[in-house]
């Protein structure tokens, strides 16, 4: 008798078994946060050695135990919610990224460099204090300042400076990190309370909302998302700048070495386009080295393009066009971003000079002694740059950054694997298999060479329109952002869907989500008004229901 299974059926049996080979999930423990800062310990001093054959041998095999670590920490300590072991578990296979990226793939002291006011600093001396210090700010890096590969920081980041106080810094990120956090915790009570057949039940699937509630859902999905991202930054920032007051100043314990995640708002509406939005706001410090530069570059052999990516390309810290293209990356300098105010150029013409005088003042033949740092003050300014003669590369563009978005959405879908691995832990009948949100990041690409295309055949037109300048900005505000927010809100789907349904609002079982909006409205109706937070069949939030779920169980 032949027996046949279904892809479903032999997708559950291999998950089942999967499973069951993992440690069972446990409330965390103080020895996981001692383990996760030895991971980083052990990440630091790996680094401080000369990247010989035997030290990358070394390193090679140390990276999959610190690797192990990071998927340990990921899997087995249940956080408050499915929601936040969603995220850390982002960030911990994100640090298992890093650490390949670091201990494996390349040598950092090859390819990338750190950047200290617009200088590129040399590599320090093996076994050294300022190598320890040097592989310690590597680590760090994520925080997207001082690097090689750090994306320009926009004007509303620019403003924690080095003259900043302490005690300002704190204030400002407390307000921030106080908004993040209330907006959050209302918007999950308004998931609790006004759409618990579709975040809480999932009676209700994505494609039977209507179009005005996908619009809602999404938006709610996408601003907790954000929320939770900058109060997480935020949080991580005041522990290390509070611990400035008693340890002193250094890189990872000033205000400066901590700038805000995001741009403002303002910023955000006034640089409409998703490719402003992806290379500036989220940030590229996660995976734009392993698939922009290492794969697409090295490996593939395509163009070098981009300012981080070219920053990162292996040569002396000398050479002068890392040191002209870093100038750009350092936390003191000007805003180099374009406005719509400026043609609607995503970049701005100061990028754009940069750029034509890189390959001027990096010609080996001709460049000149004097430090490009000199060429470029007042008393002795660099030509007029010519014309661009070679536009960008759009087809290269196109396969680095859809390596690189890919990676992004396996990279997140590792934490969707968690949650359906919980669900299949408690005997859940129900599985969402299949749902993934990499889909959201795949299609992104499509959209940054569409925009890209436009943008440039709108920059011809632009100068023939017999139109004042004050019109055509409002034309370009209006029609960038109304691209940008329709764009996003459409390609959400595939994102708003899994999140959803995988159940990352949900409760854990006996772990009811603590919420200040709740206990605020509860309040106001069981004391102020004298009824019961669910009175009526129209009050707008009541008792939240709870999926029925049972407790962790063996598979």
């Amino acid at each position: 008798m032949q027996f046949t299974l279904s892809p479903t059926e032999l997708l559950v049996t291999a998950l089942t078994h999967f499973r069951a080979a993992l440690p069972e999930p446990r409330e965390p423990h103080v020895l996981d946060v001692l383990l996760g800062l030895g991971l980083i310990a052990l990440t630091i001093l790996a680094l401080v050695p000369p990247p010989t054959t035997t030290v990358r041998v070394f390193r090679a095999a140390l990276a999959p135990l610190i690797c192990f670590g990071w998927m340990y920490l990921s899997y087995v300590p249940l956080l408050l919610t499915p929601k936040e072991r969603w995220g850390a578990g982002i960030l911990f296979v994100m640090f298992s990224f890093r650490t390949l990226e670091m201990l494996v793939m390349t040598p950092p002291e090859h390819s990338v460099w750190r950047v200290r006011n617009g200088v590129p600093e040399p590599i320090p001396e093996p076994y050294t204090l300022k190598k320890l210090d040097w592989a310690n700010s590597l680590v760090w890096s994520w925080r997207g300042v001082g690097w090689s590969f750090s994306a320009p920081l926009c004007a509303s980041q620019l403003k924690v400076t080095r003259e900043l106080s302490r005690k300002k810094y704190i204030i400002r990120r407390l307000i921030n990190g106080a908004v993040a956090y209330l907006l959050d915790d209302a918007l999950g009570a308004l998931m609790r309370r006004a759409a618990p057949d579709f975040f809480i039940t999932n009676q209700i699937k994505y494609y039977d909302l209507s179009q005005l509630e996908r619009g809602m859902y999404s938006t709610m999905v996408v601003v907790r998302t954000v929320c939770i991202l900058e109060f997480s930054h935020v949080a991580a920032s005041l522990v290390f700048v509070s611990l400035g007051a008693w340890l002193g100043d250094h890189e990872l314990l000033s205000p400066w070495g901590w700038p805000p995640m995001f741009a403002s708002l303002r910023e955000i509406f006034s640089h409409p386009g998703i490719g402003y939005l992806w290379a500036r706001q989220y940030n590229r410090r996660m995976l734009h080295v392993w698939g922009w530069v290492l794969i697409g570059e090295k490996l593939l052999g395509l163009p070098v393009s981009g300012v981080a990516s070219l920053a990162s390309k292996a040569q002396p810290p000398q050479a002068k066009v890392l040191e002209a293209v870093t100038v750009m990356n350092d936390q003191d300098k000007k805003e180099l971003s374009g406005t719509v105010d400026q043609g609607g150029d995503d970049a701005s013409a100061t990028l754009r000079k940069r750029k034509t005088t890189l390959l001027e003042v990096s010609e080996p033949d001709t460049a000149p002694a004097t430090p490009v740092s000199g060429r470029v003050s007042p008393s002795n300014p660099l030509p007029k740059p010519t014309k661009e003669k070679k536009t960008p590369d759009v087809a290269a563009n196109l396969i680095k950054s859809a390596i690189t978005f890919t990676l992004s959405g396996l990279h997140h879908d590792c934490s969707s694997l968690l949650l359906l691995l919980d669900k299949m832990g408690r005997g859940e009948k129900e599985l969402p298999l299949g749902l993934m949100v990499t889909p959201f990041f795949m299609i992104q690409p499509l959209g940054l060479v569409v925009e890209a295309i436009v943008k440039r055949r709108w920059r011809s037109v632009r100068k023939t329109l017999p139109l004042p300048e004050t019109a055509l900005r409002v034309i370009e505000f209006v029609i960038g952002n109304t691209w940008t927010w329709v764009w996003l809100g459409w390609t959400a789907r595939w994102y708003v869907r899994c999140l959803s349904e995988i159940g990352a609002y949900q409760p854990f079982p006996n772990k009811p989500i603590f919420s200040i909006t709740e206990l605020a409205w509860d309040y106001f109706h069981d004391v102020v008004v004298g009824t019961p937070g669910a009175a009526g069949a129209n009050a707008t939030m009541g008792p939240a229901p709870v999926a029925p779920v049972a407790p962790f169980q063996a598979v």
